[in-house]
């Protein structure tokens, strides 16, 4: 079964990323996505891919101050856009 991208919608979604922990909680907190049992993966394509790793490797860079704040409303952004249906449990069958 081709996955879809979680972002975009397009299929197939090639690419997943594993996404921090603190973007797991959000997703729990703010958009009342379910306990994972196992490890969470995003299914994207190839475009929405190399941009939510660069969103995802400034956010664990740890900047502070005013980039600090860009970045962590860019993840916001980013996670608001997901189809949480789309999300990947890895321990579902």
């Amino acid at each position: 079964m081709s996955e879809t991208c979680a972002e975009c919608g397009d299929s197939p979604a090639p690419r997943r990323l594993n996404p921090p922990f603190d973007w797991t909680e959000y997703l729990r907190e703010e958009r009342d996505f379910g306990p994972p049992i196992g490890s969470v993966w995003i299914p994207l394509c190839g475009d929405c891919y190399h941009k939510a790793e660069h969103t995802r490797l400034s956010y664990i860079s740890q900047a502070t101050g005013e980039a600090g704040e860009v970045i962590e409303a860019d993840s916001e952004d980013f996670l608001d856009s997901l189809d949480l249906d789309a999300l990947i449990d890895d321990a579902m069958p």
